[in-house]
């Protein structure tokens, strides 16, 4: 240790001190204990503790992430016997932190990240090789451990080994594990292969060249599944007049050799090829004496060696004798990304230039794996830039090479990333539209590929798409309504000759619906033969509620799919721009989808829709109903059917199918205080009769506090036509005051209180009683209203011709003493009166 300075012999290494071999030499290593454990059961052997009889530490593989100055954590030691041994070095004074490991069977079974001393090297494993270890690390993985070893000699072949154990940060399993382990037979032989590592990458020093790759972490390819764990593997060559180096460095970008004159050079890793080399002179003089001692001392320090820190892999010093030079570069990153865009370009692109000429749509194909190796280099690139100019030059560079290659739509998302200077926006936008407009200019293209694939506009839609996206992102408002009406434009043009072009003209309309000019945009779709839906959708989103309900309401005129829609727009559009609309077209969607639209119309009511306006356009709906029912009975008389026959059930399930009718006559009418323009159909359409939608419109206004006479009289106009009282006596109950309360007001004001005065409600009873009695039916609702106008007189006398037992209810009902004398002698009357003509029914009861 070098604060004690003095030398201390570590155990397991050499002989005792009595110079007899130990005794723990005897073991058997890690892995050959694994293998005999898992076939037998028996007791194994012990581990060897201590390197082998004659043998001596050539390559140490350290712990760069868990070492410390007081300890150096396990590593990792390679011997000439080609053996690797697990060891630690800790210092004196953390000698009793830590726990002596056991080399029994069950000293292996312990825990692995356990903290424990090895006091003497541990064999884990025996390579089998004649040559020693040369070469030792090992590289710490999100899945695993993995161990990278190599082994060379004079007259000995030249081995590359690789070790990895999947879940297990533990040397002796990764040794046991075979499942994963490799070996690699280099050509050649060589004193010292130099195995070096520095992030994922790795060389070694061979006879023939140096062997290069890369660790394979995402462990998906076919390496892996052979058993490796090393990918993009090669040798390169050395350069003949140079020779073998005499070693050799490894920085992120760049291999460092060293020649036996002090030559260092410079091999950029991606391009492959020398790109700076310098002398290091150790010794110097002015005069020929002093070269010629300075040049005989220089060979008199023997051979340099390339060193680098294991913390700091872009470090890198040269030793020579007891002199350390420094000859990192300071800007070793400088022009990588030139060297790897290079390379990107000079792959092989021969499989591509010999398929066909691509289709309208081949810019869009999918990419070979090839064509992927080659985008990943892109990016490599790209992130190898450190400023934006070299990142824009990239870009520009891929957007050329992809469009070489037939690739247009890729190569226009390229172009439109790339800054003003390098690809300005005319001039790209010209470029890329010049093919399709006919025009044939060696300017946009440079292989016949790239002219076929611009012959479509989905470059150029491409590329204004993407331009766009970035004036949106700009709040360029301008940028934003020029390129949209030219996308526009484009997208229309190409709706016919490609399928998908009409939906991506509707999804472009709808997200950038605030981004452009609505009106500039409007007249463009109108100039076109564009279907109403896309011109409802983008108007309705743009605020145009009016063009929306038109061009919704034209889409399909015989059937209810416009309807909907037309319903929809309004439905979502502010209460105050869709008002005039709902008064403007009630008719109309009430003929072609009254259900939905008496929904619509009620749920708008609370925002202050008017049922008052509406009443025309329901008026007007009932009037085609009775119309419809009359041609159908005509029609059923003309084939000599009985149009009475039909049952009841079938007249409802009929009515309630579409039926084209055509209304001859049309017109536009105003209606109601506001002079509200009501659209009356005037051209042939589907009808939808359905006899409830109306009652049910009105029933639900009222409920939620209507108080029109209008409508309240409408609805009981509608209650009486209907062959079932139910209904309107039902709805007569609810708003007809009760006999007393009506008595006591008929008394003090006489008839004329009800004519022109409601008792909390909107039912003018005056009317509803004329329109009861008008239909000759529905006597029990007639009786209500005159019970309602405290007029008992006049319904006992409507009771007796219908229901004598209502006659006499109402009799005995009465409180007034004079006026229930009188209905008795009514009811007695009317009672022998059917006596006298033969009735011989009713009994008057004694009240």
């Amino acid at each position: 240790h070098s604060s004690l300075r003095t030398l201390q012999k570590l155990a397991g290494f050499g002989r005792n001190p009595d110079g007899a071999w130990s005794k723990d030499l005897n073991g058997i290593s890690a892995t050959s204990q694994a293998r005999v454990s898992s076939s037998s059961s028996s007791t194994s052997l012990p581990l060897q503790r201590g390197l082998s009889a004659g043998s001596y530490v050539t390559a140490v593989a350290w712990d760069r992430e868990k070492g410390t100055e007081g300890t150096s954590r396990k590593i990792l030691l390679g011997t000439s016997a080609g053996e690797i041994y697990e060891y630690m070095l800790v210092s004196p004074s953390n000698a009793g932190m830590t726990t002596p490991v056991s080399t029994s069977t069950g000293g292996s079974s312990k825990n692995d990240d356990a903290e424990e001393t090895l006091t003497h090297p541990i064999l884990l494993h025996q390579l089998h090789s004649e040559a020693p270890v040369t070469g030792l690390v090992f590289e710490r993985l999100r899945t695993g451990l993995l161990v990278l070893c190599s082994t060379s000699g004079k007259g000995k072949r030249t081995r590359f080994y690789t070790f990895y154990s999947a879940h297990s940060s533990s040397f002796r399993m990764v040794m046991a594990d075979e499942a994963h382990s490799s070996l690699v037979e280099l050509p050649g032989s060589l004193d010292n292969a130099e195995l070096r590592l520095c992030n994922d990458n790795i060389i070694l020093r061979t006879e023939t060249g140096i062997y290069y790759g890369t660790i394979d972490r995402n462990q998906t390819g076919p390496t892996f599944s052979a058993g490796g764990m090393i990918v993009d593997s090669g040798i390169l060559p050395y350069e003949e007049k140079h020779g073998i180096p005499v070693s050799l460095a490894l920085t992120p970008h760049h291999i460092i050799t060293l020649s036996e004159s002090n030559e260092v050079r410079f091999v950029n890793r991606v391009a492959q090829k020398t790109i700076q080399k310098e002398r290091v002179e150790f010794v110097t003089g002015s005069s020929t004496s002093e070269r010629a001692s300075a040049l005989h001392m220089d060979e008199s320090m023997g051979v340099g060696e390339l060193m680098s820190d294991i913390r700091r892999p872009d470090q890198v010093w040269l030793r020579k004798a007891r002199s350390l030079v420094h000859i990192s570069s300071s800007q070793e990153d400088r022009d990588v990304w030139k060297y790897t865009l290079f390379k990107s370009l000079e792959m092989n692109t021969s499989q591509n230039q010999t398929l066909p000429p691509p289709s309208k749509t081949a810019g869009t194909s999918a990419l070979t794996d090839e064509e992927k190796a080659q985008e990943a280099l892109f990016e490599q690139a790209k992130s190898l830039c450190t400023n934006p100019s070299q990142k824009a030059v990239v870009t520009a560079v891929r957007a050329e090479y992809h469009l070489s290659q037939g690739r247009a739509v890729l190569a226009a998302k390229y172009f439109a990333q790339c800054p003003p200077a390098l690809e300005p926006f005319a001039d790209t936008a010209v470029r890329l539209a010049l093919t399709n407009l006919g025009i044939d200019s060696r300017h946009a293209y440079s292989t016949t590929l790239g002219r076929e694939a611009l012959k479509s506009n989905l470059p150029l839609i491409t590329y204004l798409a993407d331009k766009m996206r970035v004036g949106k992102n700009n709040n360029d408002k301008m940028s934003c309504t020029m390129i949209g009406a030219w996308l526009t434009e484009l997208y229309l043009h190409e709706r016919d000759s490609s399928p998908a072009a009409k939906q991506a003209l509707t999804q472009f309309l709808s997200q950038n619906v605030h981004t452009m000019d609505a009106k500039t945009i409007m007249k463009i779709l109108t100039s076109h033969d564009v279907n109403a839906t896309d011109c409802a959708a983008y108007a309705a989103v743009s605020g145009d509620i009016t063009t929306a309900v038109n061009a919704a309401l034209r889409v399909a005129p015989d059937t209810q799919d416009g309807v909907v829609e037309a319903l929809r727009i309004l439905n979502e559009a502010p209460f105050e721009l869709a008002e005039s609309l709902y008064y403007k077209y009630a008719s109309t969607l009430l003929a072609r989808a009254p259900v939905l639209a008496g929904k619509s119309f009620l749920s708008r009511y609370t925002h202050g829709l008017s049922p008052a306006r509406l009443l025309p356009s329901f008026m007007f709906y009932e009037r085609l109903r009775r119309d419809r029912k009359r041609a159908n009975q005509v029609a059923a008389a003309a084939k000599g059917k009985n149009p009475f026959a039909l049952n009841a059930t079938e007249g409802v399930e009929e009515s309630k199918t579409l039926e084209s009718v055509d209304v001859t006559t049309g017109s536009r009418d105003t209606f109601g205080g506001g002079g509200v323009e009501v659209q009356i159909m005037a051209q042939a359409g589907s009808f939808v009769d359905d006899p409830s939608v109306s009652i049910k419109y009105f029933e639900g206004v009222i409920k939620l506090g209507c108080r029109s006479s209008a409508i309240y009289s409408f609805l009981v106009s509608l209650y009486v036509e209907s062959a079932d009282e139910e209904p309107l006596y039902k709805f007569l109950s609810a708003h007809v005051p009760s006999a007393s309360v009506a008595s006591e007001v008929s008394r003090k004001a006489g008839l004329g209180a009800f004519a022109g005065e409601e008792i909390s409600s909107g039912l003018d009873m005056s009317y509803a009683l004329r329109t009861v009695l008008a239909s000759g039916r529905h006597f029990r609702s007639a009786i209500k209203l005159y019970m309602g106008f405290g007029m008992r007189q006049q319904a006992v006398e409507l009771a007796l011709k219908v229901d004598p037992s209502l006659a006499r209810e109402l009799a005995q009902d009465s409180v007034e003493l004079e006026e229930r004398k009188r209905l008795w002698l009514m009811i007695a009357r009317s009672a022998a009166s059917e006596i006298v003509h033969g009735g011989g029914g009713g009994v008057v009861s004694q009240g």
